[in-house]
C-alpha cells in the first residue's frame, strides 16, 4: 500500500509540475504561480496583489481548466457561494478597492482554497492585517515589454486543455501532510527555518509564531511534495515559503535583499544542481 501511495505521488507530482510549466508561459506571473500552486497543494488561501486590471482573472482561469476545478468567481464577498461543501472547487474573489474581506469568508469556506485579488488600498485598516496575515501572498505589477507579448501570445494562441485533475492536488495535498508528521521532516524544517527566521527578526522584518508553526510548515511540505523531497529542496522550500508570507511588497523585497545578500551563493549552487540533474 505505502508503494502504491509513493507511485500516485510521483504520478501527481508529474502533472502538476507541468500545470506550473504551462501557467508560466503567461510571462511575468511566475511569484503569482508559485503562490496559486503551492497555496493549492497546501490548501491555504491565496491573496494575489497588484493594480487594478493586472490579469489575474485569466490566471486562475486557466489554473482551474488546468487542474478541473470547478471555478466560482465573484467581485462581491456577499455573493458567494453558501451551498455543500465541494472539494473541487476553487473561489475567486476579486476585492475592489475601499472594500473589505469578511472574516466568516475564510471560517466557512465551502470550497478547496480561496483566491483572492485585491490592490493594497484595500486592505488598509486597524482590523485588516490579522486577517490579511493568513494568506499565501504574491504581489504583481502590471506587465510590459517582452512580457506582456508572452502574454498576449498565451491568452489568444494557447489552446489550454486539463493536464491534471483535482484529484492529483488530493494526492499531493495528503502527500505533503504525512510529511508534516515525519520527525526528520520536522527537524530539517527547523533546522533551515530557524535560524532565517532569527535573520529576518533581527532585520525588523517580523516573522510571527504562528506562522513558523503553522503555515510555513504546510508550505514548506506542499513545495517538497509538488518538486521532491531531497537535501537541496528542503533549502529552496525554506526560501519559497517566506517570501508568501510577506506582508507588503517592500517587506517582500526586504526578504529577497537578505535572502540574497546571505545566502546567494547557496542558492546559486542548488540552481546548478537542479539544472545538472535536468
Amino acid at each position: 500500500m505505502y508503494a502504491v501511495r509513493i507511485q500516485q505521488s510521483a504520478q501527481s507530482r508529474s502533472k502538476i509540475q507541468n500545470v506550473i510549466k504551462t501557467l508560466k508561459n503567461i510571462a511575468g506571473y511566475d511569484e503569482a504561480v508559485d503562490a496559486l500552486v503551492l497555496g493549492l497543494v497546501a490548501r491555504e488561501d491565496v491573496m494575489l496583489v497588484g493594480p487594478r486590471g493586472t490579469a489575474f482573472t485569466h490566471l486562475v482561469w486557466t489554473l482551474a481548466r488546468l487542474v478541473q476545478a470547478q471555478l466560482t468567481t465573484t467581485t462581491s464577498a456577499e455573493e458567494w457561494p453558501h451551498d455543500n461543501v465541494n472539494p473541487s472547487r476553487l473561489v475567486f474573489i476579486e476585492i475592489v478597492p475601499n472594500a473589505t474581506l469578511p472574516p466568516r469568508l475564510i471560517e466557512k469556506k465551502n470550497a478547496w482554497i480561496l483566491i483572492v485579488a485585491a490592490n493594497e488600498e484595500a486592505f488598509k485598516g486597524e482590523e485588516i492585517p490579522a486577517l490579511y496575515d493568513r494568506f499565501v501572498k504574491a504581489y504583481v505589477q502590471r506587465l510590459d515589454g517582452r512580457d506582456l507579448l508572452s502574454a498576449v501570445k498565451a491568452v489568444w494562441l494557447s489552446n489550454y486543455k486539463p493536464i491534471a485533475s483535482m484529484e492529483d492536488v488530493e494526492v499531493l495535498h495528503r502527500y505533503a501532510i504525512s510529511l508534516l508528521r515525519q520527525e526528520d521532516i520536522i527537524e530539517s524544517y527547523y533546522e533551515n527555518i530557524a535560524p532565517f527566521v532569527e535573520l529576518l527578526r533581527m532585520k525588523r522584518i517580523a516573522v510571527s509564531d504562528e506562522h513558523v508553526i503553522n503555515t510555513l510548515p504546510k508550505l514548506y511540505a506542499a513545495y517538497l511534495a509538488i518538486h521532491g523531497v531531497s537535501p537541496e529542496n528542503m533549502i529552496s522550500a525554506t526560501y519559497d515559503a517566506i517570501l508568501h508570507v510577506a506582508q507588503s511588497r517592500e517587506e517582500l523585497q526586504n526578504i529577497k535583499e537578505i535572502i540574497d545578500e546571505s545566502y546567494g551563493e547557496t542558492i546559486n549552487l542548488i540552481h546548478l544542481l537542479s539544472d545538472g540533474r535536468q
